[in-house]
């Protein structure tokens, strides 16, 4: 395999010759470098680009060995775009505490969050399952997490109770990601770059299976309550109208 990069990134007008076509691109990380035991078609270059891989084929595949060599290669691509790479921080945590989890995806443009609402109808299920992780900063300037359904709204002045705050503010959007390292719409409470007081409304000790973000737009992991409230550290109370 080759591996093309110019100062840290990668220079896709390198490769735009007429000889060239783009064959596939694949949902992976830039840790492809672990994908090198699989034979490909001959001529065959590979360019990392933020969270795709790109296979760029040299030349074009007109014979009927190089025929095959694709069918063979093409054979292989569902193994491949699978594995670790695939799995967010918020899987991994999961999985490190030994919950069990099941990860559903659901329809999204890139990069565009979706309503909790329409999520949960999405995956067919009840909105009262689903639940959405909001981020607020207290008085103390210190921050706190929050999941409640998606339907609901998060009353403020019981938040900040349960977390002994005098009052607690949504933080601005912009935040987010530097706050979570998660991104709106793929906010998960399992697996933020720093642990966080975390409160769970108490309608989740209700419930016998919850959904929550899977820590990328696209995705919901469901598990049990209890073991999702021991993942994220959490606490419950009731925090919502």
């Amino acid at each position: 395999m080759n591996f093309f990069r110019k100062s840290g990134k990668i220079n896709l007008e390198s490769f735009s010759t007429a000889n060239q076509k783009k064959e596939s691109i694949i949902d992976a990380t830039p840790s492809v470098i672990a994908w090198r035991d699989a034979t490909f078609p001959k001529g065959t270059a590979f360019v990392v680009a933020g969270n795709f891989l790109v296979l760029l084929i040299r030349r074009p595949l007109g014979g009927a060995a190089e025929q095959r060599e694709a069918e063979g290669y093409r054979s292989q691509k569902e193994g491949i775009t699978m594995g670790k790479e695939a799995k967010t921080n918020a899987m991994r945590i999961l999985e490190r505490e030994k919950v069990a989890y099941t990860a559903h995806e659901y329809p999204h443009e890139e990069g565009v969050a979706v309503d909790g609402v329409t999520v949960a109808a999405s995956i067919g299920e009840d909105p009262a399952c689903v639940y959405k992780t909001l981020v607020t900063q207290g008085s103390s300037k210190n921050y706190f997490v929050f999941v409640i359904p998606v339907a609901a709204e998060l009353d403020l002045k019981a938040a900040a109770r349960s977390v002994g705050e005098k009052s607690v503010a949504m933080i601005h959007v912009a935040d987010i990601n530097k706050v979570t390292g998660y991104v709106r719409g793929g906010c998960s409470p399992v697996g933020m770059k720093k642990q966080y007081r975390t409160v769970f409304d108490e309608s989740v000790l209700t419930q016998q299976k919850v959904y929550v973000s899977g820590g990328r737009i696209g995705t919901q992991v469901c598990c049990a309550p209890a073991d999702l409230i021991r993942a994220a550290r959490a606490a419950t109370a009731k925090i919502i109208f």
